[in-house]
């Protein structure tokens, strides 16, 4: 995702005329590849769990589809979050029974202070960062429990691109026909 940032505020001039914008508008222009938008209130209107989405979100991981996820619908934004801004969701993950959601400012810095933040260091034991694969610094990547990371407050929508290389699959000639009775 970091070489896409660049590569988008690169064709638009710099990082300065890339303000405002979403994740969306990115993906979609920088991969040409079909783009998911999902708003956070429309998925609980539509009674779809947390741990579906939790799920969902940890397999388009494993897929290496790029997501991106806007922040927020109130300023300022809460657990000293950027309103206005488009951060990158890297996985999802369970410790101990709490599922989290692994987010990335791109701005490679962190400003999150709220639960499992890198400044929370009664939950982060050298056990834990270890399974997480995580480091504590102000490298811009920070862990939330994924109920705050779905809920409007916090982050308004998740954008998932689907983009596979095709060049490996396999096409297939099917006849269909029409009988007339």
């Amino acid at each position: 995702m970091p070489l896409l940032e660049k590569a988008f505020a690169k064709l638009n001039g710099n990082y300065d005329r890339t303000e405002g914008g979403s994740g969306f508008e990115v993906l979609r222009q920088m991969t040409n590849k079909p783009v998911f938008y999902m708003m956070h209130n429309k998925i609980a209107e539509r009674h779809i769990s947390e741990d579906q989405m939790f799920n969902f979100f940890h397999k388009m991981h494993q897929e290496d589809y790029p997501m991106t996820v806007g922040c927020c619908n109130t300023n300022p934004a809460p657990d000293g979050l950027i309103s206005g801004h488009v951060y990158t969701l890297l996985d999802t993950v369970e410790l101990d029974g709490v599922k989290l959601a692994k987010v990335r400012n791109p701005w490679s810095s962190e400003s999150y202070s709220g639960p499992w933040s890198d400044s929370d260091t009664s939950i982060w034991t050298e056990d834990r960062l270890a399974r997480a694969g995580h480091t504590l610094g102000d490298d811009g990547v920070f862990f939330m429990p994924f109920g705050n990371y779905m809920a409007p407050a916090y982050f308004d929508a998740s954008t998932v691109t689907i983009y596979k290389d095709f060049t490996e699959k396999s096409t297939y000639e099917i006849t269909q026909t029409v009988e007339q009775m």
